[in-house]
């Protein structure tokens, strides 16, 4: 009979080495979630700015270009 209540011991104390171990694990899963999705948020605004940048750039550039056309160059006409 004791070795019974010595291996019920036994198995409860495993349940929560168990519990705490799954606990654990459950919460590790967790920050990785929340870190999951910051960098779903960081790469959204990175793409919002860019496609800004690129705007700006594609802005910049027609009005620093001439307005007059530049005549032809010669490729093989006379």
């Amino acid at each position: 009979m004791q070795r019974l209540n010595t291996l019920a011991a036994q198995l409860r104390e495993q349940q929560t080495q168990w519990a705490e171990v799954t606990n654990r694990i459950a919460s590790h899963i967790n920050d990785v979630n929340r870190e999951l999705v910051i960098l779903g948020r960081l790469e959204t605004r990175h793409k919002q700015l860019l496609q800004e940048w690129n705007q700006l750039v594609a802005e910049f550039t027609s009005r620093t270009t001439p307005t007059v056309p530049t005549p032809p160059t010669a490729s093989g006409a006379q």
